[in-house]
């Protein structure tokens, strides 16, 4: 089964701005299998962005005076946009929405808020997702990509839930096994 692409048509001529996880390159290109393609810094205007509660995804939600920075990319494929809408899941929508450049504002295609999702409290930087969740996305979204054509996007997620969960469970396992520096205890004789 092909992954149905008609509702993405119409969106393909807009270029895409995204402010969290997807500016990570690498994670782009495993999430939309396609490259990205920066064409600049761009930014949205009167948004802040934390993190989810009790997640390590952000999350932009209304501030007055405040901005959140982010990427600016090529137009993308039909299908390249599914994929990034299944990998934000039900908890955004993908907007039309003006976001400012240095050469003035433009329409540009962002993943924003549905609702069905809690902010947090703490802040969100690129740098801090890598080092903690990164591996982790790039190993689960591998393995969703080769199942994805017989999902729907409630699946995709749930699926994304689980593997996750598997991940963290193999991980928190392996981390025992270490000492207090993060070592492998070395086999000794007695």
């Amino acid at each position: 089964m092909a992954l149905d692409t008609r509702a993405y048509q119409a969106l393909a001529a807009y270029p895409y701005f995204t402010y969290g996880s997807l500016m990570d390159q690498e994670v782009f290109r495993c999430v939309a299998e396609w490259p990205s393609q920066p064409t600049g810094l761009a930014w949205v205007e009167d948004r802040h962005r934390t993190r989810l509660a009790n997640q390590s995804y952000p999350i932009v939600g209304e501030e007055a005076g405040s901005r959140v920075f982010g990427l600016l990319l090529s137009p993308l494929p039909p299908e390249a946009l599914l994929r990034l809408h299944y990998y934000e899941t039900a908890d955004y929508n993908l907007n039309l929405r003006e976001v400012c450049t240095l050469e003035g504002p433009l329409q540009a295609l962002v993943f924003e808020p549905s609702g069905r999702a809690a902010a947090g409290s703490q802040g969100w930087r690129l740098s801090d997702w890598r080092q903690t969740s990164k591996a982790m996305v790039m190993w689960v979204q591998a393995q969703i990509n080769q199942r994805l054509e017989q999902l729907d996007m409630a699946q995709a997620d749930a699926l994304f839930d689980q593997l996750e969960a598997q991940w963290q469970a193999g991980h928190v396992n392996a981390s025992s096994e270490l000492d207090p520096l993060g070592h492998k205890p070395a086999n000794r004789l007695a």
